[in-house]
């Protein structure tokens, strides 16, 4: 079965201690991007976001998920958690299960770190929110920090 949370090493331990990966590979095409250079191009990169094959399919990393979730929620409640050192999770091919994921933690009070490049998505959630707040639970987004990579 394959792992969604981990505690990344080296200069990524920098950001997070905790940290959640989906997909391989991004759309974004940044000329920039360690997952497109070097030795982690071939396993990390490519310009079409792909579900880590190791999770088989969304409700195997669901399924997946929740019980890393479970096993660290101690740590994780302390630390907080990254999405995504391998793939932006606000692409449109990985943003519905990133959220849903990013969403149980929140449910289960663990801080949730996101960063991204992408922007389009922050009017709908605003709306969502608006809307039918329970969604998101509105009780839970302080719990909720976003980043936003600016690139020229």
């Amino acid at each position: 079965m394959g792992k969604i949370i981990y505690q990344p090493k080296g200069a990524a331990a920098e950001y997070s201690e905790w940290a959640a990966n989906l997909y391989n590979g991004c759309s974004a095409r940044c000329s920039y991007c360690y997952n497109r250079k070097g030795r982690f191009s071939k396993v990390l990169g490519g310009d079409v976001p792909t579900l880590k094959k190791q999770l088989i399919n969304k409700t195997t990393a669901i399924e997946i998920f929740r019980k890393e979730m479970k096993m660290n929620i101690t740590e994780l409640r302390d630390k907080g958690l990254f999405f995504s050192f391998v793939s932006d999770p606000m692409l449109k091919d990985t943003i519905e299960l990133s959220t849903y994921l990013m969403r149980q933690a929140l449910i289960n009070d663990i801080p949730v770190k996101l960063l991204t490049k992408q922007t389009w998505w922050v009017d709908d959630f605003c709306k969502e929110i608006e809307k039918n707040g329970t969604v998101w639970n509105t009780q839970k987004l302080h719990l909720l920090a976003v980043g936003f990579s600016l690139t020229g």
